[in-house]
């Protein structure tokens, strides 16, 4: 019993033995019977197999002695088992060399596609916005050089045109936020997205009557026409400035003051009449056929002529009452009445100065508000005509806004017949007498040749603005046409072209062969691009107030337009008034006291340029 419990003992030691061999013998076979794998594991595996395949030789032979004390059958089972261990641990271990090599594999696939991704990130070091920002500071450099250059040019007609430019620019911008904030308050309070056409018409009309009331008080305020001394001398500064010198200052101011307060609400009574009637052209019977959309805008000419003579009239009277109720007492200037005798000077003449003044700039004011309105919806039907889409009221096609070709020639061909217009009846307005006696038929013609001289030079600028629209929206697919990229686009592209324009037309009215109606007409012209020029400027600021207004303030988007529009007028319109229309102003006077230029081409420097 002893005897067969020591060999049973020694039986599972030499088990345990050959387990351990068995091992270690799989490791060593499998790293022989494979060289590919050994040839591709890492330094420390290699390591490994080097210690184990030592350690299993050293085994190896501390085995035999054990091995040498079994009987046969014992020998022929522990190497049967043997054999499986050898098997089984071979698997094993060419498993885990395989899962090494996968391992290895992935990691270096995995570095070399992070170094690729570091690549791109180091070579993807600008975002689109990076590029617009650089394209805008560009252009915003490169824009202002020019200017310089341009309200510095040596011709000083050529600086007019440009500083002309600038003023309307400014003009137009600050009365559209005006209007604009004006038409959201009447909308919001006073309409609905359901309410009908003609009830939103109606609305139009109301806005557009309050703002012309507005305009014919304000104006007839500011120009002193009413006061009894529009103007004062200071007496303690005589010695060191004359009074006539006095006087002319005070003109200036006088002048500037109406002229600011007379061109911006005639620019927002404007484009009232424009929504006016573009309400018009969408509600039944207009809207039926592109025919009857045409008959708006002789409406609307009728409208303002009937308007325009009453209002006239009114005007009349008042300055006869002002001459009658000044003709019983007069006297010289304030606190200055000996040395405003001695030089000259006779306040009832300065009273008459500020009611004529009053009277004309009101005029051409009722003038320029016709030719907006008339011309713009004479352009909006033309487009109907052409695309059989009707633009909304202030001229914005929110859907079908691409067009072919042809359709911008026959749109541009079509301003060119407007231009052709507009120098017919700038000759037909030299034809006629210099003074016409107000009131009469001869004078109501006359008002029908200017209105129509105004509204056909502004339906150029119109269609050539539109057809401009077109060709980038069919030019340039990938930018949203009614976005804040294609306006400025848009505006960049009109301000070259009118400039590059006005440059030629200056050189033409430079030469000797044009006449003065020739040059008439010429101003006429650059007149109705410094339009253009500062209604694509505005469609450029007032994108960007919607596009600031609704991605920033989603959910008070009304209430942020109102207050971007009030804290952008509080800050343009104070320094236009002082610097811009100031430094027009007195480079017109300059211009007319340095050439004898004749009654007509005063005439059309004051009003045109």
């Amino acid at each position: 019993m002893g005897r067969r419990r020591h060999r049973s003992g020694s039986s599972q030691a030499a088990l345990v033995f050959l387990c351990c061999v068995g091992g270690t013998w799989a490791q060593d076979v499998a790293g022989l019977s494979n060289p590919e794998a050994v040839n591709v594991e890492s330094p420390a595996s290699s390591e490994r197999l080097r210690v184990s395949s030592s350690s299993g030789r050293q085994l190896r032979e501390s085995s035999k002695d054990v091995t040498s004390e079994l009987r046969p059958s014992e020998l022929d089972e522990v190497e049967s088992k043997e054999v499986a261990l050898e098997e089984g641990t071979e698997g094993d271990a060419q498993t885990r060399l395989e899962d090494e090599r996968e391992a290895q594999i992935e990691e270096a696939e995995g570095g070399e596609e992070g170094e690729q991704e570091g690549e791109e990130e180091e070579k993807a070091e600008f975002t689109p916005l990076d590029l617009t920002c650089g394209i805008c500071l560009l252009s915003f450099i490169t824009f202002n050089m020019t200017l310089y250059y341009l309200v510095n040019w040596p011709d000083p007609e050529m600086k007019i045109y440009v500083w002309t430019v600038i003023s309307t620019t400014i003009s137009i911008f600050i009365s559209i936020f005006i209007f604009t904030c004006t038409d959201l308050i009447m909308l919001k309070y006073f309409s609905e997205e359901s309410s009908p056409n003609g009830w939103l018409a109606t609305l139009g009309f109301l806005e557009l009557s309050f703002w012309f009331t507005v305009m014919q008080v304000s104006v007839a305020y500011v120009s002193g026409a009413l006061e009894e001394h529009p103007f004062t001398v200071d007496q303690a500064s005589r010695d060191r400035k004359s009074i006539n010198q006095q006087v002319e200052d005070q003109k200036i101011d006088r002048k500037i003051a109406f002229k600011s307060v007379a061109t911006l609400l005639a620019h927002i009574t404007g484009f009232a009449a424009i929504n006016a009637g573009g309400s018009l052209q969408h509600m039944y019977p207009f809207n039926s056929t592109a025919a009857t959309r045409f008959l708006v805008p002789p409406l609307m000419f009728f409208g303002q002529l009937v308007v325009g003579r009453l209002v006239r009239m009114l005007r009349l009277k008042v300055k006869n009452a002002v001459v009658s109720r000044h003709k019983a007492t007069y006297s010289a200037l304030t606190r200055a009445s000996t040395r405003a005798d001695a030089e000259g000077f006779d306040e009832r003449e300065l009273v008459k100065w500020c009611l004529e003044q009053w009277d004309e700039e009101t005029y051409e004011s009722e003038l320029e508000i016709a030719g907006l309105a008339i011309s713009f919806l004479l352009v909006q039907a033309c487009r109907f005509s052409i695309t059989g889409v009707m633009p909304n009221n202030l001229g914005i096609e929110e859907e079908h806004f691409t067009h072919p070709f042809h359709d911008t020639l026959w749109l541009f061909s079509i301003g060119i017949g407007f231009a052709a217009l507009c120098v017919f009846h700038v000759f037909w307005h030299a034809s006629m007498p210099a003074r016409i006696e107000p009131g009469t038929i001869m004078s109501t013609l006359k008002r029908v040749v200017l209105t129509g001289q105004s509204a056909f030079a502004m339906a150029f600028a119109w269609a050539l603005f539109t057809s401009s629209k077109w060709e980038i929206a069919r030019m340039l697919p990938q930018f949203q046409p009614n976005g804040v990229v294609s306006r400025v686009l848009l505006a960049m592209e009109i301000s070259i072209i009118v400039f590059i324009v006005i440059l030629m037309l200056d050189k033409l009215a430079d030469m000797d062969s044009t006449g003065e109606v020739a040059d008439r007409a010429i101003i006429t012209i650059i007149g109705a691009l410094s339009t253009l020029v500062g209604f694509s400027f505005e469609q450029s600021f007032d994108g960007a107030v919607e596009a600031l207004a609704d991605m920033s303030f989603k959910d008070h988007r009304i209430t942020a337009e109102l207050s971007l529009a009030t804290i952008v007028v509080t800050i343009v319109y104070p320094a236009w008034r002082m610097y811009i229309l100031r430094t027009l102003t007195v480079l017109k006077e300059d211009y007319k006291k340095r050439l004898d230029v004749t009654e007509g081409e005063k005439d059309a420097i004051e009003n045109n340029l």
